[in-house]
């Protein structure tokens, strides 16, 4: 019984190596380990309402929700188009939808994010620095984004059916 799980672990480990590079086998591992922190927080925030031990208001706590649960759909489509690269589907209509949400989802965190400026009276035009140094994006950014998503998702649904052509051609 111990050899068939260390032959299962020798498989998935052996997966994950062949025929990929290690740019695939790093996000595969990194979007698996941003997907558990991002179930770990959709858990944790709304926790700060219970304990509420860093004083902040429900109106923050219900925006860091919904961030938290758009980046964890982003999460998850981009996971699933690397785990169908990694099984060598790539010119899949599978691959457009997921771009296609992707997209979807980066502009309603955009959108999330700019009723979530425009409440607290601190929206801008472009991105700017707030005063602690950090860089905050605002929807123009978003909006650039979802437009690449879109883009690829455009890209990928021509390829696809150029390559059915060639395929009916051989």
């Amino acid at each position: 019984m111990g050899d068939e799980k260390s032959i299962i672990k020798y498989n998935f480990l052996d997966s994950i190596n062949k025929e990929n590079n290690g740019v695939l086998t790093f996000l595969y591992l990194l979007l698996n380990f941003l997907l558990v922190i991002g179930v770990l927080g959709l858990i944790g925030i709304p926790g700060l309402l219970i304990w509420n031990t860093l004083d902040v208001t429900t109106k923050v706590i219900a925006f860091a929700e919904i961030n938290c649960i758009i980046a964890v759909l982003i999460i998850y489509e981009l996971k699933n188009i690397v785990d169908r690269i990694m099984d060598n589907k790539v010119f899949i209509i599978h691959n457009v939808k997921s771009f296609n949400r992707v997209g979807v989802y980066t502009l309603l965190l955009g959108i999330a994010n700019m009723i979530n400026d425009k409440i607290n009276g601190s929206l801008k035009i472009i991105f700017v620095f707030d005063k602690y140094g950090n860089l905050k994006f605002d929807i123009f950014a978003f909006i650039m984004l979802s437009c690449t998503f879109a883009t690829i998702a455009e890209l990928l649904k021509r390829a696809i059916k150029i390559k059915n052509e060639n395929d009916l051609t051989i």
